[in-house]
C-alpha cells in the first residue's frame, strides 16, 4: 500500500505543478542546463536521450559524506544498496545494469573530470572518490556502449568543483554513531592563468554490525592551467589508503531476528575483510583550433594494491596487484548553416589492465600456502564517432563504436598444470536517437540503444571448476534498449517521463557454491526482458524552497533460464525492486540549508528461484545546516538523523547467497554532526 500512496502522491506534486504554471513560469526562459555525458556539450532538454543532472553543492553543507548515494538519491532508474559495508562497496543499479555485483559497481561506467574510473574489463569503486570536491553529477540512463565502449549500461558522470571565487583554506570535522569520525582539510587557490585545489581527509567507524569497522586516507589534487586563450589542461592526482574494511557477510532470517548487529560466525573467524591502496594520476587536455574545431585528449596511469580475505581456507586470502592505464583523443566540428546545426566527433581510446592474482590458504586470518598465482590482462582499442544535429523543431543523435577486447590469464602456479588462457570479446556498437521540440519548454525523444558487457577479469578468474585460468563457459551479454520519453523545463518546474524495453542476451548472473562460502561465481542465462517507466518532477514553491520527486516501476525477469536441474524461465531479477522511488523538500537559503527526504523501496527477490522475497519498506532521513560569517572566519555548524523511523531494513541483499545467508541488516536510527570553518 506505501508504493501505491508514494504513486498517488507523486502524481498529485505532478498535477499540483502543472496547476501552479502561471504566465510567468510558462513565459520565462531558462537557463539550459549543460551536460557532457553524450561526449557532446548539449543541453538537457535537447539530449534525446534519458539524463538526470544532480548540482549537489548545497547537499555538501550538510550531508555526512561518507557515500555517493548521499548525492543520487532522487533518481528514478537509480537503484543503489550496501552504503555501510565497506568491504564491498556501494552497489548501483541502473535499469537492472549493476545489480549482479558482488562488490564494487559493474556494468556502469564511471567518469571523473573527463578521466575514466571504470576499468576496461568493466569494475568500478568509488572508494578513492573525493566526496567533499564533487559539484555536478550526470547519470545517463540505458546502453551507452556506442559512446563508451564495453560496460557501459548507465553512465556517471562526475564533475569535480572548478570555480573559485576566491583563495580559501577549510577544515571540516564529522562525528556520528557507531564510532564514526571524519576530518578533512582541503584549499583553493588561484591566479589568472592557474587554479589549484588541495585535499586531505581520514575517516573512521566501527561500523553497525559487529566487524564492520572501516578506515581511510585520502589525499587529492587538482590544478587547472590555462596554457593559452584557447588552450586548457587539467591534472589530477589522488591517493587512497584503506587498511582497514572489515566484512561482517550476510546472515539469514533466523539470525536477523535474533541480532540484527551480529557478524557472521564465519566472518569472524577468518577475519574477512579487505585493504586497498590506491595511486592515481591523470590529465585532460582541450583545444579550441577554430571557432568551428576542438581538440580532445586525456591520459592517466592508476596502481591499485587489494588485500582481501573470505571465510573459508582454500585460495580465500587474495592479493591483487593492479596496474592500470589509458588514453584517448578526440576531434569535435561545429557545422551551422541556418536552421541546421549539427556537433560531431570522432575519437579513439585505448585502455590497459594488467591483474597479478595470488591466492592463498586463510588459515583463520593467517596467510597460509600459495594456490594459484596468475597474471590477467585486458587490453581495449576503441573507435568511435557520434554527432548530434538539430534542424527547426527536430534534433537527433546516432553513435557508432567498434571495440576490440584482448583478454589473457598467464598462469605461473604450474604445479597443478599449466591453466592459461585468452579470449577476445569484440563488439560493433550502435545508437540512433530522434526527438522533437513540442515548445521552448518540451521536448519528446525516441531511441534505441545497443549495450555489451564482457565479463570482468574477476569473474572469469571465479572459476567453479576449482582450476586456475578463466572460466571458459562465460561470454558477454548484450543488450538492445528502445525508449521513448517526454521532457518539460521551465523556470520553476522540471519534469520528465521515460519508458523504455530492453532485451538482454546471456546475461551474467552470480551463485554461490557449497564448497566455497560466500565467494560468488557467474553464470550467462539465456536471455531476459525488461519493461519499464520512469517518473522525475521538481517544483521550486520559492526561490528558497523545492520540493521532488522520483518513482520507478519495472518489470525485469528471465526469459529464457535454465541452470542444470533449475527452470528459472519467467522468474524475476533478483537484487532489484520492481518499483521504488522518493521524496524531496529542501530548502537552501543564504544561511540555513535543510532537507528532508524519504525513499519508499518495494518488494525484490534474493534468489534466481524467486524463493526468498525480501519485504518492502520506507525509510526517512533529516540534515541541516547553517552558515555564519564571523569576521574573516565563516562557520557552518550540520547535523543530521539518519532513518528517522527508526525502520528495520537490510542495507544489502546478498544475491542467490548459498544457505538463505541474504541479509546485511541496515543501521538503526542514528545521528551525526559536525562544523565546517573556511578563511
Amino acid at each position: 500500500m506505501m508504493s501505491v500512496r508514494l504513486f498517488i502522491a507523486f502524481v498529485c506534486l505532478w498535477s499540483i505543478s502543472l496547476q501552479a504554471q502561471t504566465d510567468t513560469i510558462m513565459e520565462s526562459r531558462v537557463d539550459p542546463i549543460q551536460i557532457k555525458a553524450l561526449r557532446l556539450d548539449m543541453d538537457v532538454l535537447s539530449a534525446p536521450v534519458s539524463i538526470n543532472v544532480h548540482d549537489v553543492t548545497t547537499l555538501q553543507r550538510t550531508s555526512q559524506q561518507l557515500s555517493l548515494q548521499d548525492y543520487m538519491t532522487n533518481s528514478a532508474g537509480v537503484f543503489m544498496m550496501n552504503a555501510n559495508n565497506y568491504a564491498q562497496d556501494l552497489r548501483i543499479s541502473i535499469r537492472g545494469y549493476g545489480a549482479r555485483a558482488a562488490f564494487g559497481i559493474r556494468g556502469i561506467k564511471l567518469i571523473v573530470d573527463g578521466i575514466p574510473e571504470t576499468t576496461p574489463d568493466g569494475q568500478g569503486q568509488v572508494d578513492n572518490l573525493v566526496l567533499n570536491q564533487i559539484k555536478k553529477i550526470e547519470v545517463l540512463k540505458g546502453p551507452s556502449s556506442s559512446i563508451y565502449g564495453n560496460a557501459s549500461g548507465g553512465v556517471i558522470l562526475i564533475n569535480s568543483f572548478d570555480d573559485i571565487a576566491k583563495n580559501y583554506v577549510e577544515g571540516s570535522a564529522t562525528y556520528g554513531a557507531y564510532g564514526m569520525s571524519q576530518y578533512i582539510l582541503s584549499g583553493g587557490w588561484k591566479n589568472e592563468r592557474s587554479k589549484m585545489i588541495l585535499s586531505a581527509g581520514r575517516v573512521t567507524t566501527d561500523g553497525y554490525r559487529a566487524q564492520s569497522g572501516f578506515e581511510s586516507y585520502n589525499l587529492s589534487g587538482r590544478v587547472e592551467q590555462q596554457l593559452s586563450k584557447k588552450t586548457k589542461l587539467l591534472v589530477q592526482a589522488n591517493y587512497t589508503n584503506s587498511p582497514t574494511a572489515d566484512d561482517p557477510g550476510g546472515i539469514d532470517a533466523d539470525a536477523v531476528e535474533l541480532d540484527r548487529r551480529q557478524a557472521r560466525d564465519r566472518n569472524v573467524a577468518f577475519a574477512t575483510g579487505e585493504s586497498i591502496s590506491q595511486f592515481k594520476l591523470g590529465a585532460h587536455l582541450d583545444s579550441q583550433l577554430k571557432d568551428n574545431l576542438s581538440v580532445e585528449a586525456y591520459g592517466f596511469w592508476s596502481d591499485r594494491n587489494f588485500e582481501g580475505l573470505l571465510p573459508f581456507e582454500f585460495g580465500a586470502w587474495i592479493d591483487l596487484d593492479r596496474q592500470y592505464w589509458g588514453a584517448g583523443a578526440s576531434i569535435n566540428q561545429l557545422t551551422a548553416k541556418g536552421n541546421y546545426v549539427a556537433k560531431s566527433k570522432i575519437g579513439i581510446d585505448l585502455a590497459s589492465q594488467s591483474d597479478q592474482r595470488d591466492r592463498y590458504r586463510n588459515l583463520m586470518g593467517v596467510q597460509g600456502d600459495q594456490t594459484l598465482s596468475q597474471l590477467e590482462s585486458f587490453d581495449n582499442l576503441g573507435l568511435y564517432v557520434t554527432s548530434a544535429w538539430r534542424v527547426n523543431k527536430w534534433q537527433g543523435s546516432a553513435g557508432l563504436r567498434w571495440d576490440h577486447n584482448q583478454l589473457a590469464a598467464a598462469d605461473a602456479f604450474l604445479s597443478n598444470g599449466d591453466d592459461s588462457g585468452e579470449k577476445q570479446l569484440s563488439a560493433l556498437s550502435s545508437s540512433v536517437s530522434l526527438g522533437y521540440r513540442i515548445n521552448e519548454h518540451q521536448n519528446l525523444y525516441v531511441s534505441f540503444l545497443y549495450g555489451f558487457e564482457t565479463p570482468s577479469l574477476s569473474e572469469l578468474s571465479a572459476n567453479p571448476t576449482g582450476q586456475a585460468g578463466f572460466n571458459d563457459e562465460l561470454q558477454a551479454q548484450e543488450s538492445e534498449n528502445f525508449e521513448i520519453g517526454w521532457k518539460a523545463m521551465y523556470k520553476r518546474l522540471q519534469m520528465d517521463v521515460a519508458l523504455y524495453h530492453i532485451n538482454m542476451t546471456n546475461e551474467l548472473v552470480p551463485f554461490e557454491l557449497e564448497a566455497f562460502p560466500d565467494r560468488t561465481f557467474f553464470r550467462n542465462a539465456g536471455s531476459g526482458h525488461r519493461t519499464g517507466i520512469e517518473l522525475s518532477a521538481s517544483y521550486d514553491l520559492t526561490e528558497q524552497l523545492r520540493i521532488a520527486g522520483s518513482y520507478s516501476y519495472a518489470d525485469m525477469s528471465y526469459a529464457d533460464f535454465i541452470a542444470g536441474d533449475n527452470d528459472f524461465s519467467g522468474n524475476a531479477l533478483p537484487g532489484i525492486p520492481q518499483q521504488f522511488g522518493g521524496m524531496q523538500l529542501s530548502y537552501a537559503g543564504e544561511a540555513l540549508t535543510a532537507q528532508l527526504s524519504g525513499q519508499y523501496i518495494g518488494e525484490l527477490y534474493a534468489n534466481n528461484a524467486n524463493t526468498a522475497t525480501v519485504s518492502a519498506y520506507s525509510i526517512a532521513h533529516f540534515k541541516v545546516g547553517y552558515k555564519l560569517q564571523l569576521g574573516a572566519i565563516e562557520w557552518s555548524p550540520f547535523a543530521g538523523i539518519n532513518n528517522i523511523l527508526d525502520v528495520r531494513y537490510n542495507d544489502n541483499i546478498r544475491i542467490n547467497a548459498f544457505g538463505g545467508r541474504f541479509f546485511e541488516p541496515g543501521p538503526e536510527r542514528h545521528v551525526y554532526g559536525g562544523v565546517r570553518v573556511r578563511l
